[in-house]
């Protein structure tokens, strides 16, 4: 054996040694870029480099894989807290719709379409009262005498436009879904459509 020359050591048996590699050799391991390498680095996830500036792969290797199923258990965490959230979101959802049946069957909840058409209705009633009006006292006003006579023939017109509107009966038509068949009603209104179309 030449003189001057070290014998290497010998590895134990079973034993790895430390493959050392660069910054590049490393990101192309782990597939991922340069940059990500050095920044995992300096946040501590992925083992700092040698003086040398090389890379234990092993290490490095271990640490990434470490951080990955770290990341797969926070997904998990995070698709388990989603399917809980909406769980909880259909369940109020099904006690909101339960609360709202009571409440129709009692009564205190009327549809928006029956609403709406009930209202309609009441509208296109006063209209057709209003309407009237003129052809009722065109004749009596013409034979007033003066003024303060015809303003009490054209209030108590009036009046009795508004008592016959407050004597309208609102109520949803059986079997009513919200579909727009609430009903507003009384015992005249056929007469004054009539009479407002004869307008």
């Amino acid at each position: 054996m030449p003189r001057g020359r070290k014998t290497p050591p010998v590895p134990k048996p079973g034993a790895v040694g430390a493959i050392l590699v660069s910054l590049r050799t490393l990101s192309d391991c782990l597939d991922i870029s340069v940059s990500l390498v050095a920044r995992m680095c300096r946040e501590g996830t992925l083992p700092r480099p040698t003086r040398r500036g090389e890379y234990d792969l092993r290490d490095a290797c271990r640490a990434y894989v470490k951080h990955l199923r770290g990341h797969r258990g926070q997904a998990r965490e995070v698709v388990t807290s989603a399917y809980q959230d909406e769980r909880t979101r259909l369940t109020r959802h099904k006690a909101d719709m339960a609360e709202m049946e009571r409440q129709r069957l009692l009564g205190e909840l009327v549809p928006l379409g029956d609403v709406t058409h009930a209202w309609a209705t009441v509208v296109t009633t006063l209209r057709v009262r209003l309407l009237s009006i003129p052809t009722k006292l065109a004749a009596r006003l013409a034979l007033a005498r003066n003024a303060v006579e015809a303003q009490a023939l054209v209030r108590d017109a009036i009046h009795e436009c508004l008592e016959e509107l407050s004597s309208i009966h609102v109520q949803a038509l059986p079997g009513s879904t919200g579909n727009g068949r609430g009903s507003a009603h009384n015992l005249d209104d056929t007469e004054a459509t009539d009479e407002a179309n004869s307008e």
